[in-house]
């Protein structure tokens, strides 16, 4: 799976190359600001993340919370120590940049930066399926309301006119009565 090449930079102290074979880090979550993120398949994705200046590192914690390093960013090279993701993953200058998002990649990622390896970020990638069913099982609903509501404004236009078809009718009798009084049946002649 991974491991460290012989790409690592010449300049990296021992402590640190140690760190980098352990995987150990020294951010924990209640410093780190976590971000969710749920990315298309087979799409790309930029997610902001402010890092320190000096070099950073890209780790994606495992099942059993250690961090494995996917790569290391050190005067704008990356080295990378998991091959598999080289196409992937790129930790740029202004945050991480995921190219074809697929099930492989999901999970929880950490940006941590300097000797002390303090932690930038927290990314959670989540990939989904394709979003253009999604859309259309989301719009169904609203075409059913809107549909709905178009046959009761109908409805409610129609009886309007019928109201208004009595009410002229209603108004023509009191003219009609005004003109010939109404028979009084009781009266006798």
């Amino acid at each position: 799976m991974w491991a460290p090449d012989h790409t690592l930079p010449t300049s990296v102290p021992g402590s640190f190359h140690q760190a980098v074979i352990l995987g150990s880090y020294s951010g924990g979550p209640g410093r780190c600001p976590t971000i969710h993120r749920y990315i298309p398949r087979d799409s790309k994705a930029f997610i902001p993340i402010a890092r320190s200046k000096g070099f950073s590192i890209l780790c994606r914690v495992n099942a059993s919370s250690r961090c494995e390093w996917v790569l290391l960013v050190n005067r704008g090279r990356s080295y990378y120590f998991n091959m598999d993701l080289k196409d992937h993953l790129i930790l740029h200058n202004k945050g991480l940049v995921v190219k074809h998002m697929s099930k492989e990649l999901e999970g929880e990622y950490q940006v941590l930066s300097g000797l002390n390896r303090t932690c930038d970020g927290q990314v959670l990638l989540t990939a989904v399926g394709p979003l253009f069913l999604y859309r259309i099982f989301l719009l169904l609903p609203a075409i059913m309301f809107l549909g709905g509501l178009g046959a009761l404004w109908d409805w409610l236009v129609v009886e309007r006119n019928r109201l208004a078809a009595s009410e002229e009718e209603q108004n023509i009798n009191n003219r009609i009565q005004h003109v010939f009084p109404p028979l009084d049946l009781n009266t006798s002649l």
